[in-house]
């Protein structure tokens, strides 16, 4: 699920549309997974916009360029 969610934040930078209309399919996968509450969302939002950081993280810690 996070790499999916990943995709989708890349998306949503580099090909806006795309994620929207890609977008349905991701909500579906987080309702399989029950994330229905207010808080739930909210963390899963905080998850995913943390995600470029913990990548630029783990690529300063194993030594290769996140950059692009």
């Amino acid at each position: 699920m996070a790499t999916y969610a990943r995709c989708h934040a890349v998306l949503a930078a580099d090909a806006p549309g795309r994620e929207v209309a890609l977008r349905p399919a991701f909500e579906a996968a987080v309702a399989d997974l029950q994330v229905a509450s207010a808080a739930q969302r909210r963390r899963a939002d905080e998850v995913v916009a943390s995600l470029s950081r913990w990548w630029a993280v783990a690529g300063a810690i194993g030594g290769w360029d996140v950059a692009g």
